[in-house]
């Protein structure tokens, strides 16, 4: 029923966004990317501007792909993940 905010960081990306669940670096992974591998209704709100999208969970060969651009965004996307202990969710979301 309700929808609740989260801020990210993300990058532009094929023409759309990509996002890392690092949850901080916590072991467990965020409610919110767990919501979207369930196929719930996303969108990016940048300004005052909202998109609806569509999210698109990359693989591991993928996530090796892309990180690097990440990295650009936040290098401590690395960090998180090394504490975390676990491979990080990423999401690419396709405006629709």
């Amino acid at each position: 029923g309700t929808t609740k905010p989260v801020p990210l960081l993300y990058a532009h990306h094929e023409g759309g966004y990509l996002v890392a669940a690092t949850n901080w670096g916590r072991r467990e992974h965020p409610k919110w990317s767990t919501r979207l591998l369930d196929g719930c209704a996303a969108s990016v709100e940048i300004g005052r501007t909202a998109t609806a999208v569509r999210a698109t969970p990359l693989s591991a060969a993928e996530v090796d792909t892309v990180w690097p651009i990440l990295l650009t965004v936040w290098p401590a996307f690395e960090t998180y993940r090394s504490r975390a202990g676990r491979d990080s969710r990423v999401f690419r979301l396709h405006p629709v």
